[in-house]
């Protein structure tokens, strides 16, 4: 089972000056703050006690930052095994490959750079705990999310049906990105 390595407090300077504190989520602390970010976001409010199941079980890898006035700025979490579609392309501890999930940064906190510090603090993580690939997904259309991880190396690998619309049942197209760890 992997562990994670980061028990101890990280700080993190943003590019904008700010800092922040990264570590591992606890559920008996942090589920609130991780559904409330659900809420804000609009969607998987449902599955936050399956991934802290999932974290509890080594099958995820989970991380919260906080910022220096205490208050919460973003969660990151790397699955380790695609729970839901199956897909080893995605997620395999087989293949040591994991799936960026649940990246979020609050609306309040946004634009200075706590995204990408969290993706780059993730690597080093995964890294620690054996995956060698990185792959990340997201809608089409979602030129920042896709911007953040070209910018650090990321290429597209594929593309086809991943989401589904919490709204109307549809499903949604997914563009795929992967990135071999140093």
């Amino acid at each position: 089972m992997p562990s994670q390595v980061a028990e101890e407090t990280i700080y993190i300077t943003l590019r904008d000056g700010r800092k922040i504190v990264a570590r591992p989520t606890d559920r008996n602390i942090d589920r609130e703050t991780v559904y409330n970010f659900r809420v804000e976001c609009g969607w998987d409010m449902d599955k936050v006690d399956d991934w802290f199941d999932m974290v509890e079980n080594g099958l995820r890898l989970e991380y919260l930052a906080i910022g220096e006035d205490g208050e919460p700025v973003g969660m990151i979490a790397l699955d380790l095994e695609d729970m839901h579609y199956k897909d080893v392309e995605v997620a395999s501890r087989a293949t040591k490959t994991g799936c960026v999930a649940s990246l979020y940064i609050a609306k309040s906190k946004r634009k200075g750079g706590a995204a990408l510090a969290l993706i780059e603090y993730l690597e080093v993580q995964a890294k620690a705990n054996g995956v060698e690939r990185i792959t990340m997904n997201t809608l089409p259309h979602n030129a920042t999310s896709r911007h953040i991880f070209e910018s650090l190396g990321y290429k597209k690998f594929k593309e086809g049906l991943r989401y589904k619309d919490p709204f109307s049942e549809e499903v949604l197209e997914a563009v795929y990105y992967r990135k071999q760890i140093q």
